[in-house]
């Protein structure tokens, strides 16, 4: 078993919540997860920052053939083909800024925020069951209000969390899906 965090936006949270259900752009990152593991779901542009639930793994892949994410349907397209089934642990929402400096994935205390981009988070590598137990105990305390910050345009469900990179398009952070 291996424990994970998932960065999402708000609009791929709610699909998360709602059908318990998370995809992958890359089978390199599909190929990392397996039933049994537990995913922890980090909500992007959220001030303040949040964990806000988590998951276990309980189906194998699935390649789904049709658009299910809202930038899936909106470009007619599949984006994120590597589908699994989830089922919810806990929910809530807990600051991830503070809770990152008691973290022992964040070595660079100062730098925390890059611990949490990606499409699989701490750099596509998991974390310690000590850290997932850490987070999850959390998560049962009353949830702490945040505010979500919107974009322009939508980013995506899950990984990856950041823009995808267009053609002739500056980004100023990325991560290639």
């Amino acid at each position: 078993m291996n424990f994970w965090i998932f960065p999402t936006d708000a609009e791929g949270w709610a699909l998360v919540k709602a059908h318990n259900v998370y995809a992958f752009a890359r089978e390199v990152d599909r190929n990392k997860i397996k039933a049994g593991d537990m995913a922890i779901f980090y909500l992007v542009r959220s001030n303040p920052p949040v964990f806000v639930g988590v998951y276990e793994v309980i189906g194998k892949w699935e390649e789904s053939k049709e658009p299910f994410w809202a930038e899936e349907k909106a470009e007619g397209k599949v984006i994120w083909p590597w589908r699994f089934q989830l089922s919810p642990l806990r929910l809530g929402a807990v600051d991830a800024r503070r809770l990152s400096k008691q973290l022992s994935f964040v070595e660079s205390k100062d730098a925390w925020s890059a611990y949490f981009m990606g499409s699989l988070a701490n750099f596509g590598r998991p974390i310690s069951e000590s850290d997932y137990q850490l987070i999850h105990q959390e998560l049962a305390n009353p949830p702490i209000t945040y505010q979500v910050r919107t974009v322009a345009k939508r980013v995506g469900p899950p990984g990856p969390a950041f823009p995808r990179r267009r053609k002739g398009s500056v980004v100023g952070c990325w991560h290639k899906g």
